[in-house]
């Protein structure tokens, strides 16, 4: 098995996968390809190119935040990325599925895209060792619980929301059937090498909590009987930190996100976070990129610009340390919250030479998205907000 990146800024569609097609040596034979790009191309243009210069591929693509990371550098928009993968023909499968759809219909549209998958991928009544999950921001929750109750287990999963750059809705997926800005699309892997995946936030919790006790769609109105941005924003400012501009808290949130507890290891709670977006409609709750249920309770957590830029690396470390009775890696995607990353535009490319040493100088492909789905190290598959989902990929066992 081998992983191959690429990237081109070239502004035509045509011309940037030609681009990226002079990067791929000419022995490979790719098994599945994923094409992370800014919201300035066309998702129909890139996929009927994609299609034409590697037909009868498996293609899964999503639009990225501003830019990408490869093991190069942090590349700023305009530009398109791909992830090759080329593995035996003989021991291993991939396939592809997508959907358009609305919420209603998600966890439906969910399992059809599923069953398609693995339809595509020839493996009709096996286990994929991972899947790949890319959906347009509100269908992540029904998606994770549709996987679930298809195959009665939690199989391994990484993914990312599509994300544009300023939350106007200019973000698409696609395969190599067809494209979306509102659907689902979801790769089943059947790799011949071992992976290990890591789900990761990076934050700590304050010690600050409260009961969630109304609630709107995607939406906290109300935190202990109260509105819900009053209490946020008195939490905020007792660890010093004013929020300025309450009608859009995307960019400055990004080291206050609420947390939840989903679990425990080794006595220590787990936390999935969300981050709050905008004021609620009626002005007095926050919006998030989550759902929430009332009864929950959300803590307050922080984090700070040296730990987010650390964090991508730790992750990729702490999945290798999982795989000792594993190979080598031979690289890896990494989903990297776009929040967190406006954050520390300036430094991606520490991150990009912490993720790139943490691989052994393997390849990798990052983009930036709103909502990150992974599996957390209790086995939980779970949608958050400003997290690191990762998956490596390893040599096989070693002898």
């Amino acid at each position: 098995m081998k992983l191959i990146s690429a990237f081109s800024h070239c502004s035509d569609e045509s011309e940037a996968v030609i681009d990226l097609s002079s990067q791929i040596p000419d022995d490979i034979n790719p098994s599945l390809i994923l094409c992370y790009f800014t919201e300035e191309y066309s998702a129909k243009a890139l996929k009927n190119q994609l299609t034409q210069q590697f037909p009868d591929t498996p293609i899964q693509g999503c639009t990225s935040c501003r830019g990408i990371l490869t093991e190069k550098g942090f590349h700023r928009g305009p530009v398109v990325g791909l992830m090759v993968l080329a593995d035996s023909q003989s021991t291993s499968a991939y396939g592809t599925g997508i959907s358009d759809g609305c919420l209603t219909s998600a966890a439906q549209n969910t399992k059809k895209v599923l069953r398609e998958a693995i339809q595509n991928s020839g493996r009709v009544g096996e286990l994929p060792s991972l899947i790949i999950v890319h959906a347009t921001p509100g269908f992540e929750e029904p998606v994770i619980d549709a996987i679930y109750q298809e195959f009665g287990t939690l199989v391994p999963l990484i993914g990312g929301s599509a994300a544009d750059h300023s939350l106007e809705g200019k973000w698409h997926v696609f395969t190599e059937q067809a494209t979306s800005q509102e659907g689902i699309s979801i790769s089943v892997l059947f790799p011949s090498s071992p992976c290990e995946t890591g789900f990761h936030t990076g934050y700590s919790t304050t010690g600050v909590s409260g009961e969630v006790t109304k609630v709107g769609h995607r939406s906290i109105l109300e935190i202990d009987h109260q509105p819900a941005l009053d209490v946020y924003q008195t939490w905020c400012q007792s660890l010093g930190n004013h929020i300025v501009d309450e009608q859009s808290l995307f960019a400055t949130t990004n080291l206050f996100p609420l947390g939840r507890i989903v679990g425990s290891i080794d006595y220590q709670p787990i936390y999935k976070l969300s981050h709050p977006v905008k004021t609620s409609s009626n002005g007095e709750g926050i919006e998030l990129f989550t759902e929430i249920a009332e009864g929950e309770r959300v803590h307050l957590m922080t984090g700070s610009k040296e730990r987010l830029i650390s964090r991508a690396g730790k992750v990729i470390q702490l999945t290798n340390d999982a795989c000792i009775d594993m190979g080598e890696p031979l690289g890896a995607i990494n989903i990297f919250c776009a929040g967190s990353m406006l954050h520390i535009e300036s430094a991606m490319n520490t991150v990009c030479e912490q993720v790139h040493s943490a691989l052994k100088n393997q390849p990798f492909i990052c983009p930036f998205t709103y909502g990150e789905q992974g599996r957390f190290e209790n086995g939980i598959n779970a949608h958050g907000n400003l997290m690191v989902s990762s998956v490596v990929f390893h040599q096989s066992k070693r002898v």
